[in-house]
């Protein structure tokens, strides 16, 4: 197992594109590869205009991306979808790390590099994932 995981990490070291680590994954036996049932293919992007918005709604603060007031955030939340999604996030402590998100997506609509140090990078390059699904990979151990 150990000799598989360097051969693997070598090969995604070496990869030139997207298409080389899709087909680095295509090579695993079904074991080693994402459950399209728990992690179905995320066919969803995030618009400037969308993170405007809830600058501009006060609901995130334009210099740091942090929810502005939950009180307040939790008044303007209307379809059951959004109530549910808020309570799951809040469940799992996930609120704060929203912010990170939001910034990784940022410094990709604004063509900045990879802040490789960053706080909680996974959730820093899956805002950057959001903005362009084809050029920025998601960084996480389901993956």
């Amino acid at each position: 197992m150990e000799k598989r995981v360097k051969n693997t990490f070598t090969k995604i070291k070496e990869a030139k594109s997207i298409e080389c680590l899709t087909n680095i994954e295509e090579s695993f036996d079904n074991k080693f590869r994402i459950d399209q049932d728990k992690f179905p293919q995320l066919a969803l992007s995030i618009t400037r205009e969308d993170i405007q918005s809830l600058i501009k709604n006060k609901i995130i603060d334009k210099d740091d991306f942090s929810f502005i007031k939950h009180e307040d955030i939790m008044l303007k939340l209307t379809t059951p979808l959004e109530k549910l999604f808020y309570a799951m996030a809040w469940k799992q402590n996930n609120l704060s790390k929203l912010k990170h998100i939001i910034k990784g997506f940022d410094d990709a609509i604004k063509g900045n590099s990879f802040d490789e140090t960053r706080n909680s990078f996974v959730f820093y390059q899956f805002g950057r994932h959001l903005t362009n699904i084809k050029e920025e990979p998601i960084i996480d151990q389901h993956i």
